[in-house]
């Protein structure tokens, strides 16, 4: 269990220590930031990620709701590790999850960057500033558009048969 804590551990900073980096990069693009120093940059991009990394549980707990929707809503779904491993929909809700907090938080141009990648990937362009709740599932979605202002609702859902 120790050694499962210590990479876990390891991960959480490597994806923190990859974020901040990238945080520093989209600052550039930023009007407000223009006037500051790489420390004074870098420092604010440590306080983006750790704001970032401190709505982890959340962005997991939405996720879990999205990947029950899909079970319970696609009657080809064979299981939540098929739906995590081959669906294209979740793919692209995930990104956009993760683009969320990063576009709330007021980060330029690295939001768009991720859901633009999911979008060619899978067809599905949700706009990072799209306000999505929890249970959502996008099943063929080629062609799919969520715009910015999109505000979309949630309803807890429940299967049958398990």
């Amino acid at each position: 269990m120790a050694c499962l804590r210590l990479s876990i551990a390891s991960m959480t900073e490597d994806v923190a220590y990859h974020l901040n980096k990238q945080i520093s990069l989209a600052l550039h693009f930023d009007e407000r930031f223009k006037g500051l120093s790489e420390d004074e940059i870098r420092l604010v991009a440590e306080d983006y990620t750790v704001q970032f990394m401190k709505k982890l549980p959340e962005i997991r707990e939405y996720l879990d709701t999205d990947i029950e929707a899909l079970y319970v809503g696609d009657p080809a779904a064979e299981s939540k590790d098929a739906i995590i491993i081959a669906y294209p929909g979740l793919f692209a809700i995930t990104v956009q999850r993760f683009a969320h907090v990063l576009y709330q938080l007021g980060i330029p141009i690295l939001p768009r960057v991720m859901t633009e990648i999911a979008h060619s990937k899978t067809g599905i362009d949700i706009n990072p500033g799209a306000t999505i709740g929890k249970y959502f599932f996008i099943d063929h979605g080629t062609g799919v558009v969520v715009g910015e202002t999109t505000i979309i609702g949630e309803k807890e859902i429940g299967r049958a048969h398990v």
